[in-house]
């Protein structure tokens, strides 16, 4: 079933956040961080006020790092591609 809904065209927001809640806690977190480092990379830092707000955002979700947590994710579940297959739709995904 799992593997159903991970390959499903597009991946529905739907199918992704029942993927999403049936993946391993670590994955998960991986996951939540990647979505939200992609909606705040995303933002404009209009005045000083928004520019500090996306850089607290930035350094609470610990974007600088989630390229190697990431690829700490794609080697443990090496072996799982629905796990693999989630981790590139989240890369795709506005937070």
């Amino acid at each position: 079933m799992l593997w159903a809904l991970v390959m499903a065209a597009g991946m529905s927001d739907d199918a992704f956040a029942r993927v999403l809640r049936q993946a391993p806690p670590d994955l998960r977190a991986v996951v939540e961080r990647r979505l939200g480092c992609n909606h705040w990379g995303g933002e404009e830092p209009y005045d000083a006020e928004r520019a500090a707000q996306i850089r607290d955002a930035a350094a609470r979700l610990k974007c600088r790092s989630l390229e190697r947590d990431e690829a700490r994710m794609r080697s443990r579940y090496a072996r799982r591609p629905a796990w693999l297959k989630l981790l590139r739709a989240a890369a795709d995904r506005d937070g």
